[in-house]
């Protein structure tokens, strides 16, 4: 399904299979990136990966993630993934040069989910290395639920309820 969603400094669109997996991995691959992931790294793989799975979502569920461009350059990855049965994770991958958009990208996203995907909640979870996120969460209305580890990481585990 093709999605492309306009905002005032970025736009959220579909990626391309063939096209967008090296400007993807430019800005995963940064190291300042995989440090807030539960990762070791990203390969050209991945983001090859990534794609098909981004996809594969889109066709299984009706609602995924995006490119998020900004001045026609892929400056990240936004958007929904089922986390768990009917849980949707809201996930935001911005290279360092874009960390600033987050919040504005996470208040389009939180709007989109409730007006255009009628979802009942939200989840996100935050590495412990992005402390400093979990104020911009609360303030969203997120609510603490859970500590979690994945792949010997420790991670912070927030609901929103969007009803």
């Amino acid at each position: 399904m093709e999605k492309i969603y306009k905002f005032a400094d970025f736009t959220l669109r579909n990626f391309v299979k063939g096209r967008d997996e090296d400007a993807l991995y430019k800005v995963l691959g940064s190291p300042e990136v995989v440090r807030h992931m539960a990762s070791d790294g990203i390969s050209k793989s991945d983001c090859d990966n990534i794609i098909s799975e981004t996809e594969a979502h889109w066709k299984k569920y009706n609602i995924g993630s995006w490119a998020v461009e900004k001045d026609s350059n892929i400056i990240g990855w936004a958007g929904f993934k089922i986390w768990e049965e009917n849980e949707f994770e809201l996930l935001i991958v911005l290279g360092p040069n874009s960390w600033g958009l987050g919040r504005k990208i996470y208040t389009a996203l939180i709007s989109l989910a409730r007006e255009e995907f009628n979802l009942n909640s939200l989840t996100i979870i935050l590495p412990d290395t992005r402390k400093s996120f979990e104020f911009i969460v609360k303030k969203a209305g997120f609510k603490h639920v859970s500590s979690e580890s994945y792949n010997g990481e420790s991670f912070q585990k927030f609901i929103l309820s969007l009803n």
